[in-house]
């Protein structure tokens, strides 16, 4: 059942509100005295006046008649009336409605003052209370002031469902002081998500660069064109373990470089791939270590000639390079030029097999430079062999690989040493020039408190080594080395000084260096 509007006359009559009075007043007699129009006779008010019909005094209660519809304008009066809403609104001449009541109480109850623009939430769970909150929502939909915003489940942000439209996450700029964009996302017919410079991933940059729309798996990019925001594929293969392959040729702008790996005994290697065989053979191989090394192997040629190395017999010319002599088991009779490696010239043969350059069983041939192997514990197992260990500085020689070394021994033995055993002699140089290049000592005795020893020169100059701990015993010695001032002349002493407070003196020392001869 629809309610009817309920339209409520002010019976007192319309106000004028141009000439801000009452109009002709209404005759009493038109009010009904059961719709408590007028005040009781209890009140003692004059509710009008014999022959005026103006109606004066209070009212206890004014009545409203019900009506269907708004009441008609009049022109210069207004109308106040009750809508269904049961508020009390005011109708202008232009029937423009005005409410003019305060709204009906409701039954939720809010804080007693409120930040403008803040979003309110239920104090409780009662559903009758509303509190302020820190969430500010501003008259253009600006959301300001959020701590966090989490998501239940799955959750979606979306851009404005407008072509060119943006979202975007910022960051602020405390220095510049204004919003930075990060994040950009862009609806269209195509959405994009852009990200700004100096977004990274894990601490990482992440790339601008578009790639191709497929690559083969290990092989190495490039990029395409000159905007460096496009890679393409090649050809080039870099496995797990660092394997280059199909790599067509590599070229130098001015100088370069190939280097070995900086780890000793790692190797580089030139192979040639071996058809019958299958399988790549070393060509060359470059040694990384205290001493580089770089060593060919046997098929290597120069200029289309075998090289010769101090093992090698040299193919075509019936003659075997070793240990410093050429030697050959008959004439050669052609004109050819070998270079000998680690030789300081070549060797020239001539056309005839006679003369001067003739190559036979019983002419010896004499080469300078390094011609014997050389390295570290170099391998000397064949009678005549030979070889340089460059850690130990000896030569290595024969089947059994003996020993020739550069250093000499000398030692004495001082009995009861003690505080005054300055500037003893216990030693001279032979008849060259030596260097003492290591000391050591050892003690017979209790050694409560073990000497120390120092060396010098005939001229009681200091050489300079750290003090050797003297030991007994079957304790080995450890020898110290003499860096500086080691240096004797033909027939010059050696004297040791005794820095400390020996004790016991009873106690016997033995003491031991190495030296070496100078080069002449």
């Amino acid at each position: 059942m629809k309610k009817k509007l309920l339209i409520i006359i002010l019976v007192l009559g319309i106000f004028n509100k141009t000439a801000g009075s009452w109009p002709t007043p209404l005759p009493t007699s038109n009010f009904v005295a059961s719709q408590d129009v007028l005040a009781t006779s209890s009140d003692s008010h004059d509710v009008g006046k014999s022959g005026t019909n103006w109606l004066n005094g209070f009212f206890k209660n004014i009545r409203f008649s019900e009506r269907g519809e708004a009441p008609s304008t009049i022109s210069s009066y207004g109308t106040v009336y009750v809508s269904i809403d049961n508020e009390l609104y005011y109708q202008n001449d232009a029937g423009t409605s005005t409410r003019i009541s305060a709204s009906s109480p409701g039954d939720v109850s809010g804080p007693s003052s409120a930040t403008d623009n803040a979003v309110t939430r239920f104090d409780g769970t009662t559903g009758k209370l509303v509190q302020n909150s820190q969430v500010i929502i501003d008259d253009s939909g600006n959301i300001t002031r959020i701590g966090s915003a989490s998501f239940d489940n799955s959750g979606t942000i979306k851009a404005p469902a407008a072509a060119s439209q943006t979202l975007k996450i910022q960051g602020y700029n405390v220095s510049g002081a204004a919003y930075t964009d990060l994040v950009t996302v862009t609806s269209g017919n195509s959405p994009s998500l852009d990200f700004s410079s100096v977004v990274t991933k894990n601490g990482d940059v992440i790339g601008n660069v578009s790639g191709p729309s497929s690559s083969s798996h290990n092989q190495l990019s490039r990029f395409r064109g000159a905007t460096g925001r496009s890679i393409d594929n090649s050809q080039v293969i870099i496995d797990d373990s660092g394997n280059m392959t199909r790599v067509q040729s590599v070229s130098f702008d001015n100088s370069g470089l190939i280097k070995g790996p900086a780890a000793s005994s790692q190797t580089v290697k030139l192979q040639g791939y071996d058809v019958d065989g299958g399988s790549y053979t070393d060509l060359m191989t470059m040694t990384s270590g205290n001493n580089p090394s770089l060593d060919l192997s046997v098929s290597v040629t120069k200029n289309g000639n075998v090289i010769c190395d101090t093992s090698q017999v040299c193919s075509g010319y019936q003659a075997t390079l070793s240990t410093g002599n050429l030697t050959a088991t008959s004439p050669v009779a052609v004109s050819a030029t070998r270079q000998v490696i680690g030789g300081a010239a070549a060797i020239s043969i001539n056309n005839d097999g006679i003369g001067p350059n003739q190559i036979d069983e019983t002419a010896n041939y004499l080469f300078s430079g390094a011609l014997i192997n050389t390295g570290t514990n170099p391998t000397v197992n064949t009678a005549g062999m030979i070889a340089e260990d460059t850690t130990s500085n000896d030569i290595v020689y024969g089947s059994s690989a003996k020993v020739l070394t550069s250093k000499r021994g000398a030692s004495v033995t001082v009995p009861d040493v003690s505080a005054t055993d300055d500037n003893f002699l216990f030693f001279m140089a032979p008849r060259r020039a030596i260097t003492i290049t290591d000391f050591a000592c050892r003690y017979e005795g209790t050694g409560t408190t073990t000497a120390q020893f120092r060396l010098e020169d005939g001229g009681g100059n200091v050489m300079t080594h750290a003090t050797p701990t003297c030991v007994s015993g079957d304790t080995a010695a450890a020898f110290v080395s003499v860096t500086a001032g080691g240096s004797l002349v033909s027939g010059e002493g050696l004297k040791f000084d005794v820095t400390n407070t020996p004790s016991p003196t009873t106690d016997d020392y033995s003491l031991l260096v190495l030296w070496e001869y100078d080069r002449v």
